[in-house]
Formats: C-alpha cells, sequence, structure tokens
C-alpha cells in the first residue's frame, strides 16, 4: 500500500488476479486497474452531488471480463482499434496478414486489451498514479499477430475526483510502424437518479458514415429521420 496525505493506492486480489485500487477517502472516489487483464479500468466511482455513484460499468465478475474483455470498464485498442477488414492490410510494400476475432473475418480492437501487463510504478503522493506497460520484449508471441515491436504505456492518475489517463506508443522496431489507439470506455447509466428512460441523448451531427458489418463503406450520407441523432431520445430507446 502506498498513502499520501490525501490518496492511497492498494494491491488487492480481484477474483484470483491482481488488481490497484486508487482512492481519494475525502471524496469517496475509487478506480480499479486490473493489469492481469488488458490494464483495464473495470470501476471508478466518485461522488455527483451528495451521492457516490458508479460512472463506469464494471464488470460482474472476471469470468464474464475475461469472456468479453471489451464489453466493461475502459479496453486499451492498440495498435489499431476498430476493425480491419479481412483481418490483412498493405503497408510499406508488404502485406500484413492479422488474426481474425470478430467473427466476420476481420481483426478487432488490437492485441492489448486481453493480455497481461507489467506495473512500472504505483504512488500516492499528489494523487494515486498506477503506470503499466506492455510491450513486445515481454510478450514475444504478438509478433504472430502483430508483425511490428512496440512499446505501450498508460499511466493512470486519481485526483480531485477525476480519473485521467495517459497513454505513450513508441515504435521500437527498425522500421516504420503504422498504428492507431483507441480507449472504450462504457459508462453507468443512468449517472444520477431516475431510470434509463428518463435520460435523453442526442448528437449534433448531419451526416454518418454508411456501414455494413460494422464496417464503413466509404459513403456518407445525410442522417435519415429514422435515425436522427439530433432528435433527443431515452438512453432505454437506443
Amino acid at each position: 500500500m502506498q498513502s499520501g496525505s490525501r490518496y492511497e493506492i492498494t494491491r488487492e486480489p480481484f477474483d484470483g488476479l491482481t488488481s490497484f485500487v486508487l482512492r481519494e477517502p475525502a471524496t469517496g472516489s475509487a478506480a480499479r486497474v486490473v493489469p492481469d487483464l488488458g490494464n483495464n479500468v473495470v470501476s471508478f466511482r466518485t461522488t455527483v452531488g451528495a451521492t457516490v455513484r458508479d460512472i463506469l460499468m464494471p464488470p460482474p465478475s472476471l469470468a464474464t471480463l475475461r469472456e468479453q474483455p471489451l464489453w466493461y470498464g475502459v479496453p486499451v485498442m492498440f495498435p489499431f482499434p476498430g476493425r480491419v477488414r479481412g483481418a490483412r492490410f498493405s503497408f510499406a510494400g508488404r502485406e500484413v496478414e492479422l488474426v481474425s476475432s470478430d467473427g466476420q473475418g476481420n481483426a478487432l480492437h488490437g492485441v492489448a486489451f486481453h493480455r497481461a501487463w507489467t506495473v512500472v510504478e504505483a504512488t500516492a503522493d499528489d494523487g494515486a498514479a498506477l503506470c503499466s506497460r506492455i510491450d513486445t520484449d515481454t510478450h514475444p508471441d504478438i509478433l504472430r499477430e502483430w508483425p511490428f515491436p512496440f512499446r505501450l504505456t498508460v499511466g493512470v492518475r486519481l485526483r480531485a475526483s477525476a480519473l485521467t489517463l495517459e497513454l505513450a506508443a513508441e515504435n521500437t522496431g527498425p522500421g516504420a510502424m503504422p498504428m492507431g489507439l483507441g480507449l472504450h470506455p462504457y459508462f453507468a447509466t443512468p449517472l444520477g437518479s431516475g431510470t434509463r428512460d428518463e435520460f435523453l441523448v442526442s448528437v449534433s451531427a448531419e451526416r454518418h458514415w454508411e456501414q455494413k458489418m460494422a464496417l464503413p463503406t466509404g459513403v456518407v450520407k445525410p442522417v435519415a429521420e429514422s435515425i436522427d441523432p439530433r432528435r433527443p431520445r431515452t438512453i432505454g430507446s437506443l
């Protein structure tokens, strides 16, 4: 356990794995990170008004998180977020083949979200912070799925009731490397009192990308009345 005047970070079991819990006791804020499974921030709660509420949707169990590591908390998508059509692409004159992982012949969301990460540092001073890393030196098997050496470092910090993630990607190979980086947070709803059918969502968008099987076709269309995101809708109806 690391403890400062206002913050603390503790190493705790999580259904047989190791997790790190960042806490700010004065505000009731706490975030749990599981480096052993994708360095996922599986839960974050803080005070909203006068009530401590879950901001992220935590998994019901480790078994559920293992089965669906992209469905809870904040999965890290690297070195590509989204789908790669046909699990293959061309880069710098070479054909790169990936692992099909979405059940439809495409590669999905990279190689980091389900692997164990290495904890570099855990501190509690002017905030509770955890720094973790994944790289192809530690996981050489990744090179069979992504043939470009890399190092990805993620810092998670809890300070003043706010949770911050900082990410740094490094190319450790001799040549150029393509990459994409994304986070996939799942927010608990509703965040306040009431029900999902009382909260409205809208997006100020006039056009949308056409998609087939969750992949863009390259066609941009005006929003139709049936899917117009500018019209507020309840969360429960989406």
